[in-house]
């Protein structure tokens, strides 16, 4: 991974090429990711909803793409589902999305991929109810996991396998951990004011 690099969808676009194409884990490639940066929970969103929803993002890529892209550039294919995602599922205004997923191609030094990155976007934004209600056709589509994983929770839990299923794209429930050592107290105690780190 280019670490130099501060732009959030290019370091996403790596680590996605890292646990889709080389099998890694997303929590161990994304250690290797700068805590400094600003952009570092971006990034984190980005790499997680991308993977969490990556086989029906597949599949609306698919079928805006009018041919497969080449192996050599795997890193477009990424920036795609990277701006499929936000569009999707992420509160950004949606030229945002589309401006910074496109100029994320020039920064790699692959000008000429701009358009196909804007047009298949701007594609997905006209077409965006029509796809996704084929997408939704098929159970990888519907439910994001790969046909073997289906089939197994489906045999294996027969009665709430799309329960499962559904459950497994949830958001994880969010915890607070209060460091009491932080806790201030103002000499006023009427008042408490309390620092959470």
């Amino acid at each position: 991974m280019k670490s130099s690099t501060k732009n959030a969808r290019i370091i996403a676009m790596h680590v996605l090429s890292q646990v889709i194409d080389h099998h890694r884990s997303l929590t161990a490639v994304l250690s290797n990711v700068d805590s400094k940066n600003h952009q570092s929970s971006l990034i984190k969103e980005l790499c997680f909803g991308t993977c969490r929803w990556y086989f029906r993002l597949a599949i609306v890529a698919e079928k805006i793409l009018e041919k497969p892209l080449k192996p050599k550039d795997r890193d477009i294919y990424f920036l795609i589902l990277l701006g499929l995602y936000q569009l999707l599922y992420l509160n950004l205004p949606k030229h945002v999305a589309v401006l910074e997923t496109v100029e994320a191609a020039k920064v790699i030094q692959k000008s000429w991929a701009t358009k196909l990155i804007n047009g298949v976007l701007r594609n997905f934004l006209r077409q965006q109810d029509t796809l996704m209600a084929v997408v939704n056709q098929s159970k990888i589509g519907q439910y994001a996991h790969s046909a073997w994983m289906i089939d197994a929770i489906q045999k294996h839990c027969p009665e709430n396998w799309e329960t499962i299923l559904t459950a497994n794209n949830e958001y994880p429930p969010l915890c607070l951990r209060i460091n009491r050592l932080q806790i201030h107290f103002p000499r006023d105690q009427s008042t408490r004011c309390f620092k959470f780190t």
